[in-house]
């Protein structure tokens, strides 16, 4: 019924300061490390691609640069 969080850190007191006493943003921090690290894209069929890179170079070139 209650949902707990992949991020958090329910040890112990003691187990979780032997552990190194990471804070929540240390642990998301990781996590979201291990995850960027593990991505695999999934397959995407090439001509799907290249209409996706068609579209965002167009949009791209009809908007300003808002990072200058």
């Amino acid at each position: 019924a209650f949902w707990r969080s992949d991020v958090l850190d329910y040890r112990p007191f003691e187990t979780w300061a032997e552990a190194g006493a990471q804070d929540s943003m240390q642990l998301a921090n990781a996590r979201v490390a291990k995850m960027l690290a593990e991505y695999v894209a999934p397959p995407l069929d090439e001509g799907i691609a290249e209409g996706l890179n068609d579209y965002v170079a167009r949009r791209k070139a009809s908007e300003p640069d808002a990072f200058g």
